[in-house]
């Protein structure tokens, strides 16, 4: 399976996040990035993944966790691809973390729109970009940051946006990343740190965030306790 579930860290990781991008031809590679060479070149694509045939035609379909009530219980079975508006990316996720988020959403606390792909905690493989993208390309290697706010709630609060309307965190009020592929907007993803392993940057992104809005709120300073 393409779900990896904090794993230990080898060589061969991110070829789970390459195996998808074997039906791509030979492509060329962005001079000013180090990127999984099997994704190298391609600009604004979606995935040519499995399709299913459907009233309007083939729809292209992805393996994930998927919750059909809330609430209910997970089944893993097969779910239309995510979306990419002009201003995401969509990432094949290389590493995605259990978070009691994910336990939570089955017991209705809260109840996520339905059907809901969990996981908050993602790392992976940039498969496609929208059309309005600019510094994000395919093949980059990135971590997720699961708190998504409108982009005019970032311009006027800035680290404070989550706490206005238009929150949401990956893996709660929208997909997350425990499914073949995951789609955020482009500001919401960074590049791997040199030197983690995919596990450890699967491991911090919610929980860091937590704690570190819990210190905005309380308005605690550099040595203070």
């Amino acid at each position: 399976p393409t779900i990896i579930l904090l794993i230990e860290d080898n060589p061969a990781d991110a070829d789970l996040a390459r195996r998808g991008a074997d039906r791509f031809g030979a492509v060329g590679q962005h001079p000013h990035r180090a990127r999984c060479p099997d994704l190298r070149g391609l600009t604004h694509s979606g995935s040519r993944g499995r399709g299913r045939s459907g009233p309007g035609g083939t729809v292209r379909s992805m393996q994930a966790w998927i919750l059909d009530e809330s609430p209910g219980s997970y089944r893993y079975g097969e779910i239309a691809d995510p979306a990419v508006g002009p201003d995401d990316v969509r990432v094949r996720p290389v590493t995605s973390a259990l978070n009691h988020m994910d336990l939570w959403v089955t017991k209705g606390k809260p109840r996520p729109h339905l059907p809901h792909v969990p996981g908050c905690d993602v790392a992976g493989v940039v498969e496609a970009v929208g059309s309005h993208v600019t510094g994000v390309a395919v093949g980059d290697e990135v971590v997720v940051n699961p708190a998504v706010s409108p982009l005019d709630m970032v311009v006027a609060h800035g680290d404070d946006a989550p706490m206005y309307p238009g929150f949401q965190i990956v893996g709660e009020q929208r997909w997350g990343g425990h499914g073949e592929l995951v789609t955020v907007p482009a500001r919401n993803v960074v590049p791997k740190p040199v030197g983690r392993t995919w596990a450890e940057c699967a491991a911090f992104p919610l929980a860091t965030l937590t704690a570190y809005r819990m210190l905005r709120r309380a308005r605690v300073a550099a040595g203070e306790s």
